[in-house]
């Protein structure tokens, strides 16, 4: 006998039904979402590659203010507020273009026009106005106030060569006479982080020219940003690292191009180490920081920090500490812990010259003639052991580099390429 459906039963039926026709609907959606988002997918992907690129290429723009620095350079060169080289050609003959917006690094905005570079500091509308030059002030006490900010950027020595040499440059109109346009500028770029290092030491081929200034952007020729190529790149990506952590050493020049090059760099540190009583220090120098051109010719930019030493001092020497790890700027900038006052000392462990003894092993030992190879790596060795608190350090110091140069020069100059 069949059993009778009651209405408890019915009821059980068509809430059983409705979750089945539910969950039915539900397979059937989520079938018809994957085909669509199957046929789309790569649609998705490119509006959101576009979408983010826009977003971040505008956000980039916004963020150095192109039209308003313009606006604003030029606003003070024509009330004859700032008095400065390329002010001309950039307010009124529009023959200079201050270009795109490439990167920001240490507070500072890079645009870049062909092989010219302008730099300016971050918000720099408000910095500008904020270091204004008080109208009426005597020259003697802009005299006194620039040979002041040398001493505390470069540390004690005679300012005054270098302070006439600024004076003489930023004289626009030649008359033996500084104006308040011209003060302004001065101070402006003066103030723009490594602009004074650069300038201090302009006379080398491995710092980028100085075009001109206007108000608080200077002008730089960076040939080295069409041509220029890193020394290395140490990195090797990991499917290669499975066979080989030595795979940058394929790309590299030939060792006599090589060797040129080191030449280049070592001639560089030889004349930073002491510039007019100053010493400087690349805090950041490795092979992907240091660049080279076609001509063998050594380039740095900011990237790789050149700090003078009171510079160096200034961010370190303040700083409490408890451990030498406590004093490291950079890696190649780096001083002792004064236990007994718990401060960083200002003198930093190993010169300049040790760290690109360390750069030239990679770059340039490896695969040195057979018969330079072991006179080579003895130098090398003793560059790399070379410490700033020696007694002799200068005279070690001097003695490497001399060494170094006349036993890379004598293989380059007999050895065949």
């Amino acid at each position: 006998m069949a059993k009778r459906i009651t209405f408890r039963h019915r009821k059980i039926y068509r809430r059983r039904y409705h979750f089945i026709v539910k969950d039915s609907f539900k397979v059937k959606m989520w079938h018809v979402g994957i085909r669509l988002c199957q046929k789309h997918l790569y649609g998705v992907v490119v509006c959101f590659l576009v979408t983010t690129l826009i977003w971040w290429t505008s956000g980039e723009s916004n963020q150095c203010l192109e039209t308003e620095i313009i606006q604003e350079v030029c606003k003070q060169y024509h009330e004859k507020y700032v008095s400065s080289s390329m002010c001309d050609a950039l307010c009124n003959s529009k023959e200079l273009h201050i270009g795109a917006c490439i990167k920001t690094y240490e507070n500072l905005m890079f645009f870049q026009n062909g092989q010219t570079v302008l730099t300016a500091e971050s918000n720099p509308l408000s910095t500008w106005r904020m270091r204004q030059i008080s109208e009426g002030t005597q020259m003697n006490q802009f005299v006194t106030l620039v040979e002041d900010f040398l001493h505390t950027q470069l540390g004690d020595f005679d300012s005054a060569p270098l302070t006439l040499r600024i004076f003489d440059d930023f004289d626009i109109n030649r008359d033996s006479q500084i104006n308040l346009g011209e003060a302004q500028s001065i101070w402006s770029v003066l103030n723009q982080p490594y602009f004074l290092a650069f300038y201090h030491l302009k006379s080398s081929s491995a710092i980028p020219h100085l075009n001109g200034t206007c108000g608080g952007l200077s002008v730089w020729h960076r040939p080295h940003m069409l041509s220029g190529s890193i020394l290395f790149r140490k990195d090797t990506p990991w499917p290669v690292r499975m066979f080989s952590t030595k795979a940058y050493r394929w790309t590299l020049p030939s060792w006599h191009h090589r060797a040129k090059v080191m030449l280049s760099l070592l001639e560089f540190v030889e004349e930073m180490y002491e510039k007019d009583g100053v010493r400087y220090h690349l805090c950041n120098a490795d092979g992907r920081t240091l660049l080279h051109l076609g001509s063998f010719e050594i380039v740095i930019t900011e990237e790789v920090m050149l700090l003078s030493s009171q510079q160096l001092a200034t961010r370190l020497s303040n700083i409490t500490c408890h451990h030498s790890h406590d004093c490291v700027l950079t890696k190649q900038c780096q001083t002792f812990c004064d236990y007994s006052t718990q401060q960083c000392s200002g003198k930093v462990v190993r010169p300049t010259l040790a760290y690109i003894c360390d750069i030239m092993e990679d770059y340039l030992l490896f695969d040195a003639p057979r018969l330079l190879k072991p006179g080579l790596m003895r130098l090398i060795h003793r560059c790399q052991g070379m410490s700033s608190y020696s007694l002799k350090a200068d005279l070690l110091h001097s003695v490497v580099i001399i060494d170094l140069k006349s036993i890379l020069w004598n293989t380059i100059q007999y050895e065949k390429k």
